[in-house]
């Protein structure tokens, strides 16, 4: 990937510089992008304003200013202002969440963005990873971040379509392998609603995973490890059938 590709885009560069001087920090005025910046906050400033939050079986660290995680996540607004044990030891835990996912959080609230290429490499890697997003943004509150979850990911299946299915040629796009759709559409509906504990007619997330899968139903058929999911979530296997009746194409 190029070093124009990797950057963000000027306008957006120049917003975040704004965005993060205004809270007291000197910005290095040769990087054209924030991202790397951000990564290495925790390196950087040690102050009463970082919250120290641990993350996954690893325990990693990581420090976030408390003004932003109040202002940009309604779970850690109502978390730092109960003044409960996590603001008297500055500290919370989320050891059920992956680093990678929560560096993205990260990446987002700083940014109204994230660019999931320079932590996953194959288009497999990278809806997974956009699923587990958009999971983690519903538990944490954040429409926003769930909307850009979904555009990615519907970004990365559109893409994986057409590279698979009409041969256009797609830099650092790979096919996803059918067993790696099973495991993905176990994961999302093992963590979205059903149906009949939803309020909606189909989740977002599911709907357009269904839509992917009976967009690519012929080849998916023939898998028994895509076939056992069908059997095993029913409201997959009714969605599934739905999209594919109504020909629906990702």
């Amino acid at each position: 990937m190029s070093k124009e590709s990797e950057s963000l885009p000027p306008q957006r560069d120049h917003r975040i510089r704004r965005r993060i001087e205004k809270q007291g920090i000197d910005l290095p005025s040769e990087s054209p992008s924030m991202e790397p910046y951000i990564a290495n906050l925790p390196n950087q400033f040690s102050s009463p304003d970082l919250f120290r939050i641990v993350v996954g079986p690893e325990q990693a660290v990581y420090y976030i200013h408390k003004q932003t995680l109040i202002s940009q996540c309604p779970y850690f607004a109502g978390l730092i202002n109960f003044n409960g044990t996590e603001v008297f030891d500055n500290t919370a835990t989320l050891s059920d969440v992956e680093p990678v996912v929560f560096k993205m959080f990260i990446a987002f609230i700083y940014t109204n963005y994230y660019d999931c290429c320079n932590d996953v490499s194959r288009t497999e890697e990278a809806v997974m990873l956009s699923a587990k997003v958009y999971i983690f943004a519903d538990r944490m509150c954040m429409p926003d971040l769930k909307a850009v979850a979904l555009d990615i990911l519907e970004n990365e299946l559109q893409a994986n379509y057409a590279s698979c299915n009409y041969g256009v040629n797609i830099p650092q796009k790979t096919c996803l392998e059918e067993e790696k759709v099973a495991e993905l559409v176990a994961y999302v509906y093992s963590n979205t609603p059903d149906r009949e504990d939803s309020e909606e007619l189909i989740h977002a997330l599911r709907a357009l995973l269904a839509m992917y899968c009976a967009s690519c139903l012929k080849q998916l058929m023939s898998r028994g490890e895509f076939m056992r999911v069908v059997r095993d979530y029913k409201d997959f296997s009714e969605d599934l059938l739905w999209f594919a009746r109504n020909g629906a194409n990702i």
